[in-house]
């Protein structure tokens, strides 16, 4: 039980746990849909809105604008056999990004958004910042409130101008997910 790979329910008795997916968050790129093949399990997403929206002051802080300044606003749900395991609320500045708002959200359920925006000279990923979980968003997950859901947030930068691109809020069920950083000191 303590290792994770057992579990007890009161007055109903000890069963043995499914496997979290691991998620390396050094290479997130594909890392998360890697894993869930590696445990024979089917990953899917389905992008739910696409959309031009106002920045809060959290955005707009995290993408280097002014608050009220237009972005890119995605939200995406994340499943693994059809169960629903996390989503991911991107926003994208604006409009550095605008050939997003040109994308088929077809793309957006089959192709990683880190690729989408490879695509483009003035996005190609540069850096990936995370902070830590909170449990806020338990009841989007379709589990017990006050269960533990994994909060990750991501900043990502311009290879060519340095300009934060993408500030993303990733969150997963905790009963169902683990994620790992590895730090290599040379």
């Amino acid at each position: 039980v303590n290792e994770g790979y057992l579990y007890r329910v009161k007055s109903k008795g000890t069963f043995v746990s499914q496997p979290k997916v691991k998620t390396d968050l050094v290479n997130m790129y594909d890392g998360y849909n890697m894993e869930l093949f590696n445990m024979s399990m089917t990953p899917s997403t389905q992008a739910i809105e696409l959309t031009l929206v106002k920045a809060n002051s959290e955005q707009a802080r995290a993408l280097e604008i002014n608050e009220g300044d237009n972005v890119i606003y995605l939200l995406r749900h994340r499943y693994a056999d059809g169960m629903a395991m996390g989503y991911v609320e991107s926003y994208f500045r604006y409009p550095l990004c605008s050939f997003l708002l040109k994308e088929d959200e077809e793309a957006f359920n089959s192709t990683s958004v880190y690729q989408i925006l490879a695509k483009n000279k003035s996005t190609k990923i540069k850096k990936i910042e995370a902070v830590g979980a909170s449990e806020a968003e338990a009841k989007l997950l379709n589990i017990k409130k006050g269960s533990p859901v994994n909060m990750c947030t991501n900043i990502c930068y311009s290879q060519e101008s340095g300009v934060p691109v993408i500030y993303e809020l990733l969150k997963y069920r905790g009963d169902k997910n683990k994620f790992s950083i590895e730090i290599n000191i040379d």
